[in-house]
């Protein structure tokens, strides 16, 4: 549910706030971090390594090159996973507030 749609549209220039346009956006912006962090994942993961390969073509290079390729192997892989982590969170905390506001808002009250 994009808020493309015409009831989304609508929504966003509610000048009152009576609707949140934070549930229909928070899934878009989660895909969009989960690109860019996977492409600058993507990245520097062949970075590393073809920075890795061309250490050994160098003289005393090995060591670099074996680190670089480590790097890429272990380290490139661990930060992808935590910057996907912590982008879920950062999301589900918005999206626990926006929740929170609508659960409380008087006109929903059962009592």
């Amino acid at each position: 549910m994009l808020p493309i749609t015409p009831a989304g549209a609508i929504s966003l220039f509610d000048l009152k706030f009576t609707q949140f346009v934070t549930l229909r956006v928070i899934p878009v912006l989660y895909t969009i971090s989960l690109v860019v962090i996977s492409i600058i994942g993507v990245v520097y993961f062949f970075g590393a390594l073809i920075a890795g390969f061309a250490a050994f073509g160098e003289e005393d290079g090995g060591p670099v090159g074996v680190l670089l390729i480590l790097t890429a192997l272990v380290v490139v892989p661990l930060f992808w996973l935590i910057y996907v982590v912590f982008a879920r969170v950062i999301f589900e905390f918005f999206l626990s507030i926006v929740r929170i506001a609508d659960n409380t808002d008087p006109r929903h009250r059962r009592f």
